[in-house]
């Protein structure tokens, strides 16, 4: 339930802020959002809350409209080899990467990720559009910790080496169908660096580094 659901919200927030976004995506996109934030974590506390469960289904499907005419973007390039190489479930690999690839796309998407913060908080439209749009990244994270969501892939056996963060990076730019929408230009380089924030690191690798 915490991953399928944090995976339409990725579908939202991916499709508001990508580069093929329009009008008609961001109606739908903001008011999965704004359904998502209500309904995910009721619906997670109490599974058997079926008016919550019902406006979640209904907010994923918008955020699948969405996407399909807006497109995602690096959140789903990093999160497919995660699943593809290490059994990582799509929900999850999404939801933990989600808040890194905000704070990567925050420079093209200020205005946008602003819009989303405040929109949650009000308050915020007392701040400045950046204050707000950084304040975005702790408001991802309250929620995904809200659901068990963890912080970062340290739960998987297995420490990353350079070799293994190249490959996954590898897949990630050959992701066609995502990696090209993004707002934020992403090369491999960036990549790696993503994937470095949240994959545990082999230890003896990080030392002789």
């Amino acid at each position: 339930m915490a991953a399928t659901g944090a995976d339409a919200l990725v579908h939202a927030i991916e499709s508001y802020v990508s580069l093929p976004a329009n009008p008609f995506t961001d109606a739908l996109a903001l008011q999965a959002i704004r359904m998502l934030w209500t309904y995910l974590p009721q619906t997670y506390a109490h599974a058997d809350n079926l008016e919550a469960r019902g406006q979640v289904h209904l907010a994923s499907t918008l955020a699948g409209m969405s996407f399909s005419l807006g497109g995602l973007g690096i959140v789903h390039s990093l999160s497919h080899p995660m699943s593809a190489r290490y059994g990582v479930p799509h929900g999850l690999a999404n939801a933990v990467i989600l808040p890194k690839v905000i704070a990567y796309n925050l420079p093209a998407s200020t205005e946008k990720y602003a819009t989303i913060a405040r929109m949650i908080d009000p308050s915020l439209h007392s701040v400045s559009m950046q204050q707000a749009a950084k304040t975005l990244i702790p408001l991802v994270e309250e929620l995904m910790h809200s659901i068990d969501i963890p912080q970062d892939f340290s739960h998987l056996d297995h420490h990353f080496t350079d070799e293994d963060i190249a490959q996954l990076a590898e897949d990630a730019m050959n992701d066609h169908g995502t990696v090209h929408y993004n707002p934020r230009k992403a090369v491999k380089d960036d990549i790696e660096a993503i994937y470095k924030k949240v994959l545990p690191v082999n230890i003896d690798e990080k030392i002789y580094h």
